[in-house]
């Protein structure tokens, strides 16, 4: 992890991991509001398919300074995490076939690892962090918690996802959490997540390329 300056209210800092892509190292966008909360506790948001991080970092900066939260934008760019496999599925499964990895190969640990190190570079006390994703972050999110149950996550929301993972150790990662090596006590302490799901009235397309046939009731049209 590379120091930058924590006096920057607006910055970056890099996070070195070998689970951070093909590359080995990330970008973390940054925004440090005015007066921080009282709990402290900052806001992780991981950005869509479009992977235009600092744009999805200025979404929060009002909202960042109305209520004191710090805001952290980790960033997915195509070099290190190509494609769906790469991020949306967390590296969980290899393209084409859907074979599983080994667990350590799997990339949603890279949360945890994201809050410790804006701890160290930019300063703060907060133990706990929540989690936002959004589209193909809301998939990431979404499957990190169901996968990873990081330690020191409080609350999760997501919106606006295209495919929902299903609570259902029989159907095949990515569309459930089967054939993954994971067992009744995974699925459990899933459900016990604090998890809220945000879903637009107007967000009803079923016919979009990402929404496979085999699980078109779970696809966002078919929701609710």
């Amino acid at each position: 992890m590379d120091k930058m300056p924590a006096n920057d209210r607006l910055g970056s800092f890099v996070v070195r991991d070998r689970l951070a892509g093909k590359r080995g190292h990330m970008n973390v966008h940054y925004y440090l509001p005015a007066k921080v909360a009282a709990d402290g506790s900052p806001l992780i948001a991981i950005h869509g398919l479009d992977r235009a991080a600092t744009d999805f970092r200025s979404v929060f900066v009002q909202a960042a300074e109305d209520i004191g939260k710090i805001i952290l934008v980790p960033e997915f760019d195509v070099e290190a995490f190509p494609d769906v496999f790469w991020f949306n599925f967390g590296n969980v499964v290899s393209s084409p076939t859907l074979s599983p990895n080994n667990r350590d190969q799997w990339n949603y640990p890279l949360v945890d690892r994201v809050f410790e190190a804006a701890k160290a570079s930019i300063g703060f006390q907060s133990s706990r962090f929540d989690l936002y994703g959004n589209s193909a972050g809301s998939q990431y999110a979404l499957r990190c918690t169901a996968l990873c149950s990081p330690e020191r996550l409080r609350k999760v929301v997501i919106s606006n996802s295209g495919i929902y993972m299903l609570p259902d150790l029989t159907v095949a990662y990515p569309y459930g959490m089967g054939n993954i090596g994971l067992g009744s006590d995974d699925l459990r302490r899933y459900l016990a997540q604090n998890v809220y799901v945000l879903l637009g009235e107007a967000d009803v397309e079923t016919d979009a390329a990402d929404c496979p046939a085999i699980r078109k009731l779970w696809c966002r049209g078919h929701i609710g």
